[in-house]
């Protein structure tokens, strides 16, 4: 019979252990399912994927440092007004003086790749927040059709088979959103610093164009001056209001660039302060301080695709 007992007693215990077991296996697919389902509904990588994919198309666009280095086909553009002047003292009329500020061919390949760097970073972080990155319901939604030719099943067992196949789908996006997120915070805040120091780069490099716009402007403008005082206009009040016109205009063209390189910078700008905040805050499971980067990160998207427009606007002039 103490035989008996212990084989018993040994056999509960066995039970025991696999029944614990059990229990901590559940308890940690449990939370395991808990933190994804947390992790989804907190996540907003839509919103992620529309600043990169902004942040993109204006990092990729190096219109200052075209205009910068066509000045000698821009000065062209005053030939005709000077073909129709005559000479004064046997010395044809010349154009305005460029400035003497000007980027050297390696200057501007390295700015050029600091555009392309920058941009080809931020269309790989906007393509990993694409939702049609995990939604695989794409690459399956044949298998619905193939479940209603299931031989041998009545209506019911069909739209039972359908049934199940929504439910996997479920869980198996719901793993790939999770992997997902993870590796887009991991992309992002191992790159943080070098994003901070590329966008700085790049923002300064913008910002000097501006320098160079405005010494253009004011050799433009003193040509003008200069080449209406050797061919003065008629003294009436019609004509001096039609030159102050067309010298505001001339003007206009460089004051808008100006404006737009320095939307443009501030954009950059914005673009690393929103990086770094996505690099300190997109893990948090925080609801409000996630919503709170939602909203920043929409109002950037904004501010960036306007500077962009205006950007664009300006340097087809």
């Amino acid at each position: 019979m103490l035989v008996q007992a212990n084989e018993r007693d040994s056999s509960m215990r066995k039970f025991l252990v696999k029944r614990m077991a059990s229990w901590q296996l559940a308890t940690k697919i449990g939370g395991a399912l808990c933190a994804l389902i947390i992790l989804q509904a907190c996540s907003d990588l839509g919103t992620v994927r529309d600043f990169s994919n902004q942040s993109a198309a204006l990092a990729a666009a190096p219109q200052t440092l075209d205009y910068w280095s066509g000045i000698g086909e821009r000065s062209k553009r005053f030939d005709d007004i000077l073909s129709r002047l005559p000479p004064k003292d046997g010395v044809k009329a010349k154009g305005p003086v460029a400035p003497d500020s000007t980027l050297t061919a390696p200057q501007l390949a390295a700015v050029k790749s600091l555009h392309a760097l920058l941009a080809a970073y931020m269309t790989k972080l906007g393509a990993l927040a694409d939702d049609n990155l995990v939604d695989v319901s794409k690459q399956v939604d044949g298998l619905v059709t193939n479940l209603n030719a299931l031989p041998f099943a009545d209506t019911e067992e069909k739209e039972k088979a359908n049934a199940a196949y929504g439910t996997m789908l479920k869980l198996v996006k719901l793993p790939l959103n999770a992997y997902r997120h993870y590796k887009i915070k991991q992309l992002i805040t191992e790159n943080d610093d070098s994003v901070q120091t590329l966008t700085d780069l790049l923002a300064t490099s913008t910002g000097s164009v501006s320098i160079f716009v405005t010494s253009e402007k004011n050799s433009v403008l003193t040509w003008y001056d200069n080449i209406t005082r050797a061919y003065p206009i008629p003294s009436n009040v019609s004509s001096a209001f039609q030159w102050k016109k067309d010298k505001d205009s001339v003007a206009a063209i460089y004051d808008d660039k100006a404006e737009a390189i320095a939307s443009y910078e501030t954009a950059l700008r914005k673009v690393a302060e929103m990086h770094h905040k996505m690099a300190t805050e997109l893990s948090s499971f925080d609801t409000d301080s996630f919503k709170r980067l939602v909203a920043e990160l929409k109002s950037a998207k904004k501010e960036i695709s306007l500077a962009r427009e205006e950007y664009n606007a300006a340097f087809k002039k």
